[in-house]
């Protein structure tokens, strides 16, 4: 059997960048509604080079700060609460800490995100918690979700009647204001797996959410 193609993908925020390569073909440049620019393409091998290429069409590879989300993960210092199992992988800047359900109602948390496995995704979904995640102002990220996300703050769905099949691994939101309006900021990445086991997650993904987080927190504060 051939072996699987890997996909490296990320996000683009130097208006200089019109192309991308991926060990010399070409990637695709999409352009989001929430205006956004993101690539992605697949490669042969885990260990891939990605060059960014300047407007000009010179074939200079110029270096993009934002567009590197699939290297393994080493800004800054992120502190993550996990409610559910053990993550089997660390990462030097990143401290991992298991917490009861109980901490998502910490207005005052001292995490940068939550970390959600699978043996919480049904609790989490009952009506006990829809206020919980209607106003929570951390990022909420759910690894290997089969789910839409929407069902833990939307009216009486919960994830045991798996009425919502999610279209990504995994998916985060976090509550936040846009001009004055409140609103719901919405993470997804990857293809859907068979599986809910959050060691499982591709490790190009966990590069990616921590970037995110990264970019979130630091932002905000």
């Amino acid at each position: 059997m051939d072996k699987e193609p890997f996909i490296t993908f990320g996000h683009l925020t130097d208006d200089r960048i019109s192309n991308v390569t991926i060990d010399q073909k070409q990637a695709t440049i999409i352009d989001t509604p929430n205006g956004e620019r993101l690539w992605y393409g697949l490669s042969e091998s885990e260990e891939k080079k990605v060059r960014f290429i300047d407007q000009n069409g010179s074939g200079k590879a110029i270096p993009s700060r934002n567009a590197f989300y699939t290297r393994a993960y080493d800004g800054r210092k992120l502190n993550i609460a996990i409610i559910g199992e053990n993550l089997e992988r660390t990462y030097n800047q990143v401290t991992f800490t298991n917490v009861e359900a109980d901490e998502l109602n910490n207005a005052k948390t001292a995490y940068d995100a939550f970390y959600i496995t699978d043996q919480y995704f049904n609790e989490l979904s009952q009506k006990k918690w829809k206020k919980t995640f209607r106003n929570i102002k951390t990022p909420v990220f759910f690894l290997n979700m089969d789910e839409h996300t929407f069902i833990y703050y939307t009216g009486e769905l919960t994830y045991d009647k798996h009425s919502f099949p999610s279209n990504s691994n995994s998916e985060g939101f976090v509550n936040v204001k846009v001009k004055g309006e409140k609103n719901v900021h919405y993470w997804g990445y990857g293809d859907p797996s068979d599986s809910t086991n959050p060691n499982e997650v591709p490790q190009d993904i966990m590069n990616f959410m921590l970037r995110d987080i990264e970019k979130f927190t630091y932002k905000e504060n």
